[in-house]
């Protein structure tokens, strides 16, 4: 009888460390998994965030470029210089707008 008891109490023992250690590892694989999720969301938004950069760069150049063949191609002196005022309006507009 108090073999038996005493073989139960050691099973009950062992199943319940082996029940701890799994629960253990099933703990560790959910904080890996959510490390790697947290991980690749910052890798997307940088990778986002950085093509973002360069599209605008890209927008700001060819308005630029646009800009200048205007001013070349303007007929007058005067259109070229409202022409030039005008961009250098628009940036510092949008530059205050930043900055607020």
């Amino acid at each position: 009888m108090r073999k038996e008891r005493q073989e139960r109490e050691r099973r009950e023992e062992l199943e319940r460390k082996e029940r701890e250690w799994r629960e253990e590892l099933e703990r560790q694989e959910q904080e890996r998994m959510r490390k790697e999720k947290q991980e690749r969301e910052w890798r997307e938004e940088l990778e986002r965030k950085e093509l973002e950069t360069k599209t605008i760069g890209d927008a700001n150049r060819k308005v630029r470029t646009r800009e200048a063949r205007r001013i070349r191609m303007a007929r007058t002196i005067e259109e070229a210089k409202r022409i030039k005022e005008i961009r250098q309006l628009k940036w510092y507009i949008t530059d205050n707008d930043i900055v607020e």
